[in-house]
């Protein structure tokens, strides 16, 4: 029988890729940071994860209160993606600023949208 042994991190898990989409087998799957309570909805930058990963970090207008920002993330994003309010669901993170979101529909122009709207004007 012979053993192995990995030498120091070589056999942790990182995330590299700097967005915070990833392709899933229906669409995408988001990693944001909402900022709730803002003045406008927007995109504010990317945000470094403790895990390695990256969320997009998105100011809200509406107030963290009874579901108002969630609902206006899920608005804004629809209409900005162009698809349905029910091709969004909120996978995790409904009740915290964290959030994993997917979002059902052509990952690659899902995520051409979504460069775009990071990048900004």
């Amino acid at each position: 029988m012979t053993s192995r042994r990995a030498a120091g991190n070589a056999g942790a898990v990182t995330n590299r890729d700097p967005t915070p989409w990833k392709a899933t087998a229906t669409g995408l799957r988001l990693e944001l940071q909402a900022r709730p309570g803002r003045p406008s909805t927007k995109p504010s930058g990317l945000k470094n994860l403790a895990d390695g990963g990256v969320a997009l970090a998105v100011d809200v207008a509406a107030p963290p209160e009874n579901g108002k920002a969630n609902d206006e993330l899920v608005a804004v994003l629809a209409r900005l993606l162009g698809v349905p309010r029910s091709a969004i669901r909120i996978a995790t993170g409904a009740g915290v600023r964290r959030k994993s979101l997917q979002i059902d529909g052509d990952p690659a122009v899902l995520a051409q949208r979504l460069a775009a709207w990071v990048a900004g004007p």
